[in-house]
Order: structure tokens, then sequence, then C-alpha cells
């Protein structure tokens, strides 16, 4: 009986692609849940143009950044643009609507990091080919749902939990925080 090496080498190529397509998704997920927000440079400006999206405008060069709809803007009252207004909608406007779900939720953190997962989502999905994507696209819909609903759970058991609460962004995700300092006995009588 003849074995088809062609299907076979196939079969070890998608092997490999979907091998380095979860080595990718664990590495970039592990890095969208790690980094404080804000910390890459431009992603403010980027999460400024979904939020102007969500306002129902396409922004410009000069458009203000909507600070009371940005997730856990900076509070330094430095006047920011949407400088990043060149690039087209395409990927803005998928990732506004985690953030605009975790506005109307009051999870802002939580839509933030479903935003940054349905990044990570889309990226991935990228790696395969045409073909494939339209499959993709609704198992990539499926898992930002999914992600965000664990992002709200998350936030609501820190609630719950007493905890530094997911949307403070002192709180460092994964890190255990500080117990609260003890109340001070006064020695006078």
């Amino acid at each position: 009986m003849p074995i088809d090496l062609e299907a076979r080498e196939r079969r070890g190529l998608r092997l490999g692609v979907a091998g380095a397509v979860l080595a990718f998704l664990a590495l970039t997920t592990v890095q969208a849940v790690a980094i404080r927000p804000y910390l890459p440079p431009d992603e403010l400006y980027h999460v400024g143009y979904a939020a102007s999206l969500l306002e129902g405008r396409l922004p410009t060069l000069t458009t203000p950044l909507p600070g009371d709809r940005v997730p856990l803007m900076p509070d330094d009252r430095r006047l920011r643009r949407v400088y990043v207004a060149n690039h087209p909608p395409l990927f803005h406007a998928p990732a506004a609507v985690p953030i605009g779900i975790g506005e109307r939720l009051g999870a802002p953190l939580a839509g933030f990091l479903a935003a940054r997962f349905l990044s990570v989502a889309l990226a991935a999905a990228g790696a395969h080919p045409p073909w494939v994507l339209l499959g993709l696209a609704g198992a990539t819909l499926l898992a930002a749902l999914a992600l965000l609903a664990l992002a709200l759970a998350l936030a609501r058991a820190d609630r719950a939990g007493g905890g530094a609460g997911p949307d403070d962004p002192e709180a460092a995700p994964g890190v255990p925080q500080p117990p609260p300092a003890a109340p001070r006995v006064s020695s006078r009588a």
C-alpha cells in the first residue's frame, strides 16, 4: 500500500502552522495582560480613534482625543489629538465594540483588555490562508466575546472580594496586592 507523501507533508505543514499560531496566541495573550495600559507609545491614540468611532464620527488628525470615552485616560490635563487618524477604520471599528461594552458595563479595563484580545485574535487569524479566514472570522468573534466575558467576570470577582479592583491602573493583573494597612491606634488616653 503506497503512502501519499504529499498528503503527509501537507498535514505536517498544517500542524506546524497551527503550532506556531498557538504559540503566538499564548505569548501575545500574556503580553496583552501583563503590559499596563498605554505603555506602548501610540496605544492611547488608537484607543482614542476607536472611542471617536463610538461617538459616530471618523476622526481627523486634528480631532481631540475624547477623554471622557477613553478607558483609563491619563489625568494630566494635556490636550491630545488622534494623530493616528490617517489609518483606515478597518481595525478601529471592531476594537470600538469591546471598548464600548466595557464602558456601558462600568468595567473600562475589561473592555480595554477585550480590545487587546481581539487584536491578538485578528493577528493570529492573519496567519491562515484566505479561504480559512471565513470560518475563523466567526471563531475569532466568539473568542473575543468569551475573553470579554472572562475579563468582566474577573472584574466582578475582584470587586466582590474587596481587592484592588480591575479598573485600578495601579493594580497589575496577576500580581498580588499588599494587604490594607492596619488601623492606627492612638497611645493617648
